[in-house]
Parts: C-alpha cells; structure tokens; sequence
C-alpha cells in the first residue's frame, strides 16, 4: 500500500486526518477542550450545546416527540455504568 503525505491527499481526506487529530464541532467549531461532550459520527461530531439546540428546535416544531424524548431519558442511568 503506497502512503501519502497529507499535502499529496485530497482535500476531503486532508479534512477527515485533520478532524480526527482535532476533533471540533462540525456546527460551532468549537475544539474538543472547549465543550462537555462531542459525538462523533463520521465524518462528523457534534457537541453538547448544538445537540441540545436540535432537541430543543425538534421539541418545538413537534411537541408530540417530546414524549418519546421524555421516555428515553427516564430509562437512562443517574450515573455513568449504572444499569
């Protein structure tokens, strides 16, 4: 297998080497040191504050999924490793 720099990459996959060495949010930007949590789904994250705002958008434009969100964060743990 023949191994590029990553100046010799396309730029897509310049941008995927630089996002996994740097993980930002893919909405805000903000770095990783700067938030509570990022998800990573790649090629893209997001953080705690921006998955927040989608709730809050979602529960506003469909009330009724409110309770399905409800649901689901009555099931979750208090803590982290609890079942």
């Amino acid at each position: 297998m023949v191994q590029r720099s990553p100046a010799t990459l396309a730029p897509n996959s310049r941008h995927r080497i630089e996002a996994m060495s740097n993980p930002a949010c893919s909405f805000c930007h903000k770095p990783q040191s700067a938030v509570l949590q990022l998800v990573a789904v790649p090629p893209s994250y997001i953080c705690d504050e921006c998955a927040m705002l989608a709730v809050e958008m979602i529960s506003v434009r469909h009330p009724d999924w409110r309770e399905r969100l409800m649901s689901t964060l009555a099931r979750l743990p208090d803590r982290p490793g609890e079942k």
